[in-house]
């Protein structure tokens, strides 16, 4: 179930990243209020949205292969439950309405907004290697994973 349910949001979260590729204007004319580095953050944070949440698909399937060894185990489910945290806060934040913050809290808000974005941006991305470093020598069972699909 968490296996599907990550596929369902990585999905959505391809066609918002597609649909920003393909109008890159469309944004700079919908939010005429952020910067070009807002932009990028914006962007930035998608893809790691994608990767994390096909990350942590893999990861369940890497888990099987872990079950022998429970310490293991227990460690890789620890991981993936803060990964899985920080995941969900990163999509919560790709997901806002930022023409209504803008409207609330004017670009202040917005700015702050972007700050946030940034971090859980760039903390999904350090969890998913500390993640690899100190469970996955294994990286390559998910790496495995994701290379037979």
């Amino acid at each position: 179930e968490r296996y599907e349910n990550h596929l369902q949001a990585e999905k959505f979260a391809e066609k918002q990243y597609k649909a920003m590729l393909e109008r890159p204007d469309k944004l700079a004319d919908t939010f005429w209020f952020i910067s070009e580095e807002e932009e990028d953050v914006f962007c930035s944070a998608l893809s790691n949205l994608i990767e994390a949440r096909k990350y942590l698909r893999h990861s369940y399937v890497a888990s099987f292969e872990l079950r022998r060894s429970p310490d293991l185990l227990m460690i890789l489910e620890n991981y993936q439950g803060a990964l899985e945290m920080l995941t969900e806060r990163l999509s919560q934040l790709t997901e806002s309405n930022i023409q209504a913050l803008y409207r609330e809290k004017g670009e202040h808000g917005v700015t702050q907004h972007f700050c946030g974005l940034d971090f859980y941006r760039a903390s999904v991305e350090k969890y998913i290697d500390r993640f690899s470093a100190a469970v996955l020598k294994p990286r390559s069972l998910i790496e495995e994973s994701m290379q037979d699909n």
